[in-house]
């Protein structure tokens, strides 16, 4: 297969992942927890069970742009009106901007995601325990919210952000 063909592919790779990122991340999420009708620990198992069938399709997904990546930089078949230069920067670049979404994987999917699982699951817990009045699911409710829940919370939405604009980076820059 052509380099340029293999490119291409990668970008839409790309195109495809940051829609799901958007779509899952900033999309999915949060309307779960404005649904009036879905209770909070009903909305945290559903958002647990959606974020890590979501984080084993970006480990699968990220393997594959990096396998094709490599390959396609690997192919002898390059246009002969590209400097030698200009392709060593462009690969330079598509390096940084991969390197980037690999290492915002391995603290979102090794770092944050468990401590947010954790929580969800701490908040289930307190809630299956039952027997708790109004003002008791109200008190439970601002647990889940407490400072490091949304210290965490703010560094994935951070790191998830900077995922979604590095993949349009890429994307944009192979297509």
């Amino acid at each position: 297969m052509d380099a340029r063909v293999m490119w291409r592919v990668v970008s839409g790779m790309s195109w495809f992942w940051c829609g799901a990122s958007v779509g899952v991340g900033f999309l999915d999420a949060p309307a779960k927890f404005r649904a009036s009708t879905l209770t909070r620990p009903v909305a945290m198992d559903v958002g647990e069970v959606l974020f890590r069938n979501f984080h084993k399709f970006e480990r699968v997904f990220a393997t594959a742009t990096l396998a094709l990546a490599a390959l396609a930089s690997n192919t002898n078949h390059t246009r002969a009106t590209t400097s030698t230069a200009a392709k060593a920067t462009a690969t330079v670049a598509t390096g940084v901007i991969g390197a980037a979404v690999g290492v915002i994987l391995v603290v979102e999917h090794c770092v944050i995601a468990p401590k947010l699982y954790a929580r969800m699951r701490a908040v289930r817990r307190e809630h299956e325990r039952g027997n708790r009045d109004e003002n008791q699911q109200q008190q439970l409710a601002s647990k889940s919210t407490s400072s490091a829940s949304k210290g965490a919370h703010v560094v994935y939405i951070v790191l998830e952000s900077c995922k979604v604009i590095a993949l349009a980076a890429l994307g944009f820059r192979l297509s």
